[in-house]
């Protein structure tokens, strides 16, 4: 009896050890910029009424601030995409890239593999330039 019990451990702990592994494939292809975003920096106050947690009234203000957003959307053989931001890449991003640009778009495709099998693929944006 000890010894089944032993060998169905250890063959439950061998079945449930998968092997994950990722593979990253550098891309390039041509694409147009479709449309480019702005939303400019925001800035809100307010204040109000409100009870404290032992139970007192308490008037509270509040500040908020909002920074800029840059967006550029793409089309390419894989659809449309976005990619938008608020640091100073995704600024640059659009502002070298007007409507209309014919484009050379890097990417990676990132495959994560399970037991050699392909489960789930990503592509990550990586920059854009103008076509010469």
């Amino acid at each position: 009896m000890k010894k089944t019990v032993i060998a169905l451990a250890l063959i439950a702990s061998l079945c449930c050890c998968d092997k994950y592994e990722q593979m990253v494939l550098h891309n390039v292809e041509p694409g147009e910029v479709v449309d480019t975003l702005f939303i400019p920096a925001g800035h809100g106050t307010g204040s109000g009424w409100g009870m404290s947690t032992s139970g007192s009234m308490v008037f509270t203000e509040n500040s908020i601030r909002v920074p800029a957003r840059y967006g550029v959307v793409f089309r390419c053989e894989h659809g449309q995409f976005a990619s938008q931001g608020q640091d100073e890449r995704h600024k640059q991003l659009w502002e070298k890239l007007p409507k209309g640009s014919v484009v050379r778009i890097q990417y990676d495709v990132i495959q994560h593999l399970r037991n050699g099998q392909l489960y789930k693929e990503e592509m990550d944006f990586i920059d854009a330039e103008v076509s010469r």
